[in-house]
């Protein structure tokens, strides 16, 4: 039986599936196949039976509900299948050991300043969706992740105390300037939009935080956090403003 399939909510309690050694990888809503894709994607307009007998200002008022009726294509299920891959790949090496590994290694990085060797792959699974303006590139994604559980909340595991926030995917929205301070700030609003935090009130209270310094802090909450994906929205933004600066 697939997981979480009768949650309405972007929160849910963790339910494990195959012991594998991994919370983070067992705790994911399972690989929907493409018809079970399909049928959770589309949306259906539901009109009265006797809407044909109602007044002309009546049927008008159901033009509205024209804008609620979605079918999918066969391309969104490969966008959905990569989306869940890439994931799934993070969590995949993500123990809750190598998490504490990897937050020491950024704390001391920042104490000391020093370069640190890395014995974990620092590769991240990624892709771009690319398109002309306006053809539903965003829209598309957001549906598709919407058919997943967004945040995960672990209590225990194997019988032992385990409390921590899974956030599987946030969107973000690259800054027209491409400013990486601006980028930061939009992944912790995210993240306080996710799960309730107040990441985003705390650092801007900081008004002298270097950009370096925020990104480390971002590196140590994201890695708390365990976030599977992030998709940043209008990534052109970044190729037009390096264009402008050379």
């Amino acid at each position: 039986m697939m997981k979480y399939r009768d949650s309405h909510t972007n929160t849910v309690a963790a339910e494990y599936g195959k012991e594998q050694g991994n919370p983070f990888l067992e705790a994911l809503p399972g690989l929907m196949g493409k018809n079970e894709f399909m049928e959770r994607m589309s949306s259906e307009i539901r009109f009265p039976y006797d809407l044909e007998k109602r007044s002309p200002q009546e049927r008008r008022n159901y033009l509205t509900e024209l804008t609620t009726w979605f079918q999918p294509m066969d391309y969104m299920y490969t966008l959905y299948d990569m989306l869940y891959r890439a994931m799934a790949t993070t969590y995949q090496t993500k123990t809750v050991v190598e998490s504490v590994r990897q937050l020491n290694e950024v704390y001391m990085d920042f104490r000391t300043g020093r370069e640190r060797t890395l014995n974990y792959s620092t590769q991240a699974y990624s892709g771009a969706v690319l398109g002309a303006p306006g053809i539903g590139k965003t829209s598309t994604i957001q549906r598709c992740l919407s058919t997943m559980t967004q945040v995960i909340i672990h209590t225990k595991y194997k019988e032992q105390q385990f409390y921590t926030k899974q956030i599987n995917y946030l969107i973000v929205e690259c800054p027209s300037d491409c400013s990486v301070k601006t980028l930061a700030f939009n992944i912790l609003s995210a993240i306080d939009k996710a799960i309730g935090s107040e990441y985003f009130t705390q650092a801007g209270c900081l008004k002298s935080i270097s950009s370096s310094a925020l990104t480390t802090r971002l590196k140590i909450i994201c890695m708390n956090h365990h976030i599977g994906l992030i998709v940043i929205d209008e990534i052109q933004n970044a190729i037009q403003t390096a264009t402008r600066n050379k």
